[in-house]
């Protein structure tokens, strides 16, 4: 199994859970090649959580960079959502 088909079954709204299920591999495995939403959202949410109680500065500039890593890729994907919606929508109306 390639990375490109773990992406592709992500891209289709599997979740980390299932893909691992369907190819018989360790989640974490799994969440180590494919960045899924959630699982980008359950690290930023774990990386602010460690920010504020994290005292030093080397792992809080980790900890920031990681976040920040992480909201690039969540707005990326939205954008190529956005424009894949809206390709769908324009061959729908054509």
């Amino acid at each position: 199994m390639t990375n490109s088909e773990m992406d592709r079954m992500a891209r289709e709204g599997k979740t980390i859970a299932q893909i691992s299920r369907e190819l018989g591999m360790e989640y974490w495995e799994v969440w180590s090649q494919v960045r899924g939403w959630r699982g980008t959202k359950w690290m930023i949410t774990n990386r602010l959580r460690r920010l504020a109680t994290e005292n030093d500065q080397a792992t809080r500039e980790k900890l920031a960079n990681e976040a920040d890593e992480s909201v690039k890729y969540l707005y990326n994907e939205g954008q190529r959502l956005s424009s894949k919606v809206d390709r769908i929508r324009k061959a729908l109306n054509s």
